[in-house]
């Protein structure tokens, strides 16, 4: 079946600040990462019905109105694809972080496969990554997403060969830190910014 999700919320609005965190001091976060293990302090875990309220929060405090995820959006990516719905907990603060995607039969993103789940999909578009404002610079992006990427190759359905997300300019680098290509730009018109195209290519 297919689940229509229209009001797309995109990848790509960490904020400049939280891309700068992958340097120094956060790098030897995401070194004792490698392992697969969450660093000491972060719990990984999906997302439920009951974090909604937070993840609205962070949600509409991370992207401009017009790229912003609704509630129902949020409400319904946790019922159609919570395997694809991580959230990240910070001891003595909760809930602080979060990715979310749905997966299209398409091998290219435009708005209309971006508004569909369909879980036969073999190419998952990362919609939102998102950490609270009040801790950036710690790295913690960079943390989520190799946890995010880690639980696709090895947790999740194996019929997921490629991710795929858009970005604007100032956050390619930082993708493509992740493994991400850059393929160029984005035919997708959502907000009033010019959007890239990445995509990663998976090895099981």
């Amino acid at each position: 079946f297919f689940v229509f999700l229209s009001e797309i919320s995109l990848l790509g609005l960490l904020s400049q600040m939280e891309v700068e965190g992958k340097e120094g001091k956060a790098s030897n976060i995401a070194d004792r990462h490698r392992d697969g293990a969450a660093p000491s302090g972060l719990v990984f875990r999906r997302a439920v019905a009951t974090d909604l309220d937070r993840l609205n929060w962070l949600e509409q405090n991370s992207y401009p109105f017009d790229e912003a995820a609704t509630y129902p959006k949020l409400q319904l990516r946790i019922r159609v694809a919570s395997e694809l719905f991580l959230v990240m907990e910070k001891d003595g603060f909760g809930l602080v972080g979060f990715v979310n995607g749905t997966v299209t039969s398409s091998k290219t993103l435009t708005y209309e496969t971006m508004s569909v789940h369909d879980p036969n999909g073999d190419n998952l578009c990362i919609h939102s990554v998102v950490v609270d404002p009040q801790h950036r610079r710690q790295g913690l992006a960079t943390v989520m997403v190799k946890e995010y990427l880690r639980r696709i190759r090895i947790l999740t359905n194996p019929f997921i060969r490629k991710i795929s997300l858009l970005s604007k300019p100032l956050l390619i680098p930082f993708y493509q830190g992740q493994g991400f290509t850059l393929l160029g730009v984005s035919d997708v018109v959502h907000g009033e910014e010019q959007w890239y195209a990445l995509e990663l290519e998976l090895s099981r």
